[in-house]
């Protein structure tokens, strides 16, 4: 499985079609995650997610 990333603001632009076109011509089952349809934050640091770690 593939993962193609599509980084562009533009819903159907030139860089989703390359991106859709590379990932078929690999011939493997992908994946097509749009970045600006994800709301992403960054990590502030605050450690709460320490607790949660499993060895």
């Amino acid at each position: 499985m593939i993962l193609a990333i599509h980084s562009s603001p533009e819903l159907n632009g030139n860089l989703k079609r390359m991106v859709i076109h590379t990932a078929e011509a690999t011939g493997l089952e992908y994946e097509l995650v749009r970045l600006a349809e994800l709301d992403m934050r960054p990590c502030l640091g605050c450690a709460k997610c320490a607790g949660n770690r499993t060895p």
